[in-house]
């Protein structure tokens, strides 16, 4: 963990003890303070409870060992050498869709989720490049911040998150007012620890750390563009909490949240890597 990530979590910290013991400070004064700061510390205490082992039941995803994909492990154990961690467990996704995450609170505990759509549709060199690009993630020392946001907005996301749309005749979904003000008022509330947690590195330099390490420039953009065409063809759904974990995060099933939390693309990371591209095609992306 870098000691910027550590100063962030503890403004985030602050940020929590802060939204209990304000509002009781106002009405009852020391009192008020010392209650919410006791259960501002029970949440984080709560929330940082086998935080990694949440987000895998919450992906339904599967930890594999070395025997059921040797090769992959062998990727994975050459890449952390050279990057100096710890290489993470591995976990699979029963997911067509092509996708990666990262969720830990350290190197030494983290787990690289891999969706099987990855595995079975994606070259060698697709798969490598991939690997070499989360692990280069992990390196920064940022996982640590990322997985308590997952654990924060978990929490959010039981009251801001409907059971099932209604749906209309039309086809067109259907949300309840008060659901749209009840998140009107707790999306807000997750800004700060999303501006405080988040990973600050901008991607388009993780990508050129990721090339220097690997030395794969066409790989990594060619597996971008697989990435990119199946995210349109087979659109990833995982829960709200999960989705900045994601190599390419997954358009939240939540209008609401794009209004709040945007959705990235691959297009300009690819526009960025052709320009640095020597190598030949990996193999021709799905049309």
């Amino acid at each position: 963990m870098s000691v910027g990530a550590l100063m962030r979590w503890l403004g985030f910290t602050f940020y929590i003890l802060c939204l209990f013991s304000l509002p009781l400070g106002i009405l009852w004064g020391v009192n008020g303070i010392l209650v919410g700061s006791v259960m501002g510390i029970g949440l984080m205490m709560l929330m940082g409870f086998h935080g990694p082992n949440k987000v895998l039941r919450q992906l339904k995803a599967r930890e594999v060992a070395v025997a059921e994909y040797p090769a992959l492990f062998s990727i994975l154990r050459e890449y952390a050498r050279r990057l100096k961690v710890d290489p993470p467990k591995v976990a699979i996704m029963p997911e067509s869709s092509l996708n990666m995450a990262l969720v830990g609170y350290s190197d030494k505990n983290a787990y690289l989720i891999i969706t099987e759509g990855i595995i079975h549709q994606l070259p060698r060199q697709g798969i490598a490049a991939l690997i070499g690009r989360k692990l280069t993630h992990l390196s920064q020392g940022e996982l640590f911040c990322e997985t308590w946001l997952c654990q924060f907005l978990g929490l959010a996301e039981k009251f801001i998150e409907p059971a099932k749309p209604k749906k209309l005749e039309s086809g067109r979904q259907f949300f309840p007012l008060r659901l749209f003000l009840r998140q009107s008022l707790i999306y807000p509330l997750c800004a700060i620890p999303v501006a405080l947690l988040r990973n600050r590195r901008p991607p388009q330099e993780l990508d050129r750390q990721t090339v220097a390490m690997t030395g794969e420039t066409y790989a990594l953009g060619e597996a971008f563009r697989w990435v990119q065409a199946y995210a349109e063809r087979t659109p990833l759904h995982v829960p709200f909490s999960t989705r900045h974990l994601f190599l390419l995060a997954p358009r939240p099933d939540n209008p609401a949240a794009n209004v709040f939390f945007g959705v990235e693309l691959l297009e300009s990371r690819i526009k960025a890597l052709d320009k640095l591209n020597v190598l030949r095609p990996l193999a021709a992306a799905p049309s």
